[in-house]
Order: C-alpha cells, then structure tokens, then sequence
C-alpha cells in the first residue's frame, strides 16, 4: 500500500511548499516502512511526487517514486491478475515496466485495462510530457485531486478522481482526456448488467438450484480471499477482520480457516462506543458487541483456529476528540453518515482495545492489534440485497399494478442495478483513507471482479427472496433463514455458522452505536453536512 502526492506546478503558480508538506504529512501515516520523494523538471513544469510505502508483499520493500526509463510510478495497491509478475518481483516493478515499454496511448489503456485488483496511481511519462493516473473500476483504493494536485488524502473542496477511467494530462497544453471502462476497446469490465431471470421460490429446481449457488459462492469467495492472504513472499502479515458478527464478516473468519497456514491465527476487532443516548444497559453493550460474541463461539465451535476477539471500547469523550481527524479523512465525503460510519472504522483500524474469551470473568489484557492487513465484508449487502431498500423495491413488485406483463421483479431487479453501478462512486475511497491512517489496509473480497461478475450471472432470487415471496421460503427450504442475502446466509450454514446465518443486517453506526451520540446530535440526518 502506498500513500500518494503529486503536484504539477507550471511557471507563474504559487509556491505549493506548505501544501506540499501538510499533504505528505497526512500520507505518511499510509505508509511507514519507506518514504520518500522526488522533482521531476519538464521544459513547460515541474512535477513533485511523494510516496509512503506499507510493505505488504514480496520479499522486501520497494521504493517508490519506481523509476524506469524516465518514468516515474507512484502506485497503491495490489494487482492479482492482467500482468506477469515474477515471484521475486513486487507489483510496483512490474507495473512500472510495463508501462514504460508501451509506445501508445492505447497500449497504456491496454496494460491498464488488463489490471485485475485494488489500485490508485499516478505515472510520468517524461517523454511524452505526460501524467497518468487512474483508479479501479470499483476505486477501491483513494485518489483525490484540485487543479494539478492529485493524493490520497485530500481537502475541504477537493473530489474524487472518478473510477473506472485511465486520465492522461498534457503537461504543456494543461488538457486531460479520459478513456472509460466500457467506451475503449481495452477496458472491458469484469463485470456489467446482472440478470433479470427468476427462478420462482415454488419451482420445482429451486430448492437445488439455491444449493448449488450457495457451494459455488463458498468455493469463489474462497479464492478470493486466498488471492488476498498469499504473496510471492508468503501469507502476508498477520490478519484482522472487522468483526460485528453478522453474517458478512463471519463468513470471511471461517473462511481464512481454509486458506491460512496452520498455527495463524485471526485477529477479529470489534468496536463499541459510549453513547450517551442510551441508558439502562452496560456502556459497551452494543447489539454488534452482543453479536460479535455469540459469532466468536461459533467460529470457535467450527474450526480448530485460533481466533482472538479484540474488543475496541470508545469512550464518548475520545471520540469526540478524534471527530475533527475523521471528518478530514472522509474528504470529500462530508455528511453526517459519513463521520458516523468513519469513527467506527478509524477505531476499528486502530485496533486499540482488550482481548476477549469466554472465560469466567470474559476479559483479557489490554492489546494492540499487530495485523496489517483488514478485511471487510462490504459488497454482499449491495449485491445480495441486504438492504432496507431493497425490501421496499420488492414490495412495489408485489402491488398488481406494478407487475410487468412477465410478472418478472423489475423495482428490485432496479434497485440491485443501482447498488452495483454506484458502487464505485459511493464510500470505498473513504474507506481506504480511514484504515490507512493506520498503517493498514483494507481488502474486500466481495468486490473481487470476478465473483462480481458471477454473482450477476444469477437469478435475483436465487441471491435474496423479498416481499410475498419471502413468506413461503420456509416451507421451501425446510429451514427459517431470512431471505436477504439467501444464497450467502445458506453458505453460512453450510460452513458450520447457524447463527451468523440468521442474524440480521445492521448498519455499523447504529450496531456500533457511533451515530447520535449525545442530544445535540440526536436529530442529525445522515444526509446532513457535518
């Protein structure tokens, strides 16, 4: 993972020192095993670039800015797929040849193009007095920009650098051209339209049609997440999950069991906060803290790993005093959801708190998690549908008069199409600005490409069963699962997890209880400005 600034400063512009250093200092917490900069001197401009390297893969760290043939790299990142990397080799090296060999604007689009993982970069090409940059099609990993400036931590008034597009800047004409993911012959999306097809709850396939999802999802979820655990080097440093106990992240936890070295064990972080609206209950009794323990007994139960519940207590206080930091790494995200989501996952990440076990007198010693690594659950619900929204999509489906001709579930099939379309423009670059001040990262193998692209490949009811529907699943099934997210709840019972199989979607402010913390704040909208 790496930290990113890049300035272009052309004759006549103010002197950007002060930002300079305040914008790298905001960086440096991304990365701090290596760090260091560079001035790239063009005939028409100057280019800054500064880079914070967390070292995560390969046998040793690689220094960024990587320079090859008068190119300069900054790269955040991990590519899983689309280049040849040499087992000795780290992704940055790799990336940054490639680069310098193309002689075309198409072949850069090509190379990038072929990409398959998180990434953010910025790349110089001193020849053709070029800057590159670009994020994922999902921008899974932060970049942010301001007339000639592009980071990873940004400011009030700046915006995300948009995903799913490779950005080419003239330096000497100051124009900036963008080729998209789906408009340019070599970027094509792993994924686009998810079907509209509909099995029918009371088909006589069903029941063995959901079972077959259910074995395939456990099977490439698995190799999404070992994409994510194993190196060239080795497994990578110790592993954390952000753990509530929902059905989500338990599946992630048993599922490590399966592609983890024996003798590992999993760190699983739990956050509760103090809130002060809340009376009559212990102060970190949180419903995410109940669930997180009854989740830990189960992974506990169905493996032989050694899984360790790091409990994360926030004071009202303290995360009072934190906000402002929050509220600066969300940029440019701003609203009041997003600090209260923020503040969960900043003390998440920081992974501060009191290991906990079963015993007697249920807590252990204070602790820090060691892990670098963070996994995160985020992707099933907008896939799966797991949301509010979705069970509302539904029921407009039910009313007669909004039933199409096919009678087929066009409001959720909608709704679904909406949650994967705007995934890349929601709160993933967020996300990875709030973990990384730790010296973390964050990594989500539902938004793996390719289980992205199986999972529109399946029937809408095969992936959840809402409205009307919903009442006969039962008697369908045999079984009282909920039917948001079937086909994953399934999986968990299979993997041994009856009860995370059956736990109800949460949202992690009202779980954790950062949001609404206090009277003043108890009529905020989430759509407020904060």
């Amino acid at each position: 993972m790496c930290g990113i600034v890049a300035c272009i400063t052309h004759a006549g512009s103010a002197d950007p020192s002060d930002l300079i250093d305040a914008l790298s200092a905001g960086c440096s917490f991304r990365g701090p095993d290596y760090q260091s900069s560079v001035t790239v001197t063009l005939p028409q401009a100057s280019i800054y670039l500064y880079a914070s390297v967390l070292h995560l893969r390969g046998p040793e760290t690689t220094p960024q800015p990587c320079t090859v043939n008068q190119t300069y790299l900054l790269f955040n990142g991990e590519i899983y797929g689309g280049l040849d990397i040499h087992h000795s080799q780290s992704d940055t090296t790799a990336l940054a040849t490639a680069l310098s060999q193309t002689r075309s604007d198409d072949e850069v689009v090509g190379v990038v193009g072929r990409l398959r993982g998180p990434f953010a970069f910025v790349w110089v090409d001193v020849g053709g007095g070029s800057v590159w940059y670009c994020r994922d099609c999902l921008g899974r990993r932060s970049l942010v920009e301001c007339e000639g400036w592009l980071a990873s931590v940004g400011r009030e008034g700046w915006k995300d650098v948009e995903p799913g597009v490779v950005w080419k800047r003239d330096v000497k004409s100051r124009r900036t051209v963008g080729y998209r993911w789906g408009e340019h012959k070599a970027l094509v999306k792993a994924f686009g339209q998810i079907a509209k097809e509909r099995v029918g709850v009371h088909a006589q396939e069903y029941r063995a049609l959901l079972h077959n999802a259910a074995d395939k999802l456990i099977h490439r979820l698995r190799d999404a997440i070992r994409l994510r655990t194993v190196a060239p080097g080795g497994p990578v440093s110790r592993i954390a999950v952000m753990f509530s106990g929902g059905v989500d992240c338990t599946v992630l936890a048993r599922l490590l069991d399966d592609v983890l070295p024996d003798g590992e064990s999993v760190d699983l972080v739990n956050v509760a906060f103090e809130n002060l609206r809340v009376a009559g209950e212990g102060k970190y009794d949180t419903p995410d803290r109940k669930t997180a323990f009854q989740s830990f007994k189960e992974l506990k139960r169905a493996t032989g790993r050694t899984y360790r519940l790091l409990l994360v207590d926030v004071p009202y206080a303290e995360a009072q005093e934190h906000r402002g930091d929050v509220l600066r790494l969300c940029y440019p995200n701003d609203t009041v959801m997003d600090v209260s989501i923020g503040l969960a996952f900043y003390f998440c990440a920081r992974g501060i708190g009191r290991w906990w076990s079963p015993s007697e007198d249920g807590e252990g010693a204070k602790a820090r998690t060691e892990a670098k690594v963070f996994f995160s659950g985020l992707g099933a619900d907008e896939q799966l549908g797991g949301y509010s929204r979705h069970r509302a999509a539904a029921g407009r489906d039910d009313e007669p008069e909004k039933e199409t001709e096919a009678g087929t579930r066009d409001h959720l099939h909608a709704e679904l199409q909406l949650d994967l379309d705007r995934l890349p423009y929601r709160n993933l670059g967020r996300d990875d600005r709030i973990v990384s001040r730790w010296g973390r990262e964050c990594r989500w193998p539902f938004l793996d490409e390719e289980l992205v692209g199986w999972l529109c490949t399946l029937p809408v009811d095969i992936k959840c069963v809402l409205g009307q529907s919903a009442k006969s699943l039962q008697d369908v099934l045999g079984d009282d699962l909920p039917g948001d997210k079937i086909v994953l709840r399934l999986a968990a019972q299979k993997l041994g997890l009856p009860l995370a199989a059956r736990e109800k979607k949460r949202a992690v402010q009202f779980g954790a209880r950062s949001a609404r913390m206090d009277e003043k704040t108890s009529r905020d909208k989430g759509h407020d400005r904060a």
